[in-house]
């Protein structure tokens, strides 16, 4: 499911607070080494440029989220 995910962003070239989050929360709870391997692709994407992410500071559920 992450990896699916991270796909879909590396698609768009876009990953939005919302997507983030989400992919922050399943981190917490499963990481398996593809998983890992996705997550390390999806930092290499926004390093070079090729995603792009959403630089908004945003309340989610009642937690405030911010871009690093």
């Amino acid at each position: 499911m992450i990896s699916d995910i991270i796909k879909q962003v590396l698609q768009t070239g876009y990953l939005s607070v919302t997507t983030e989050h989400k992919l922050r929360l399943m981190f917490e709870n499963c990481s398996t080494l593809e998983e890992l391997d996705a997550l390390s692709e999806l930092q290499a994407a926004i390093l070079s440029g090729q995603v792009t992410r959403d630089l908004c500071v945003t309340a989610y559920e009642g937690r405030s989220v911010s871009v690093e």
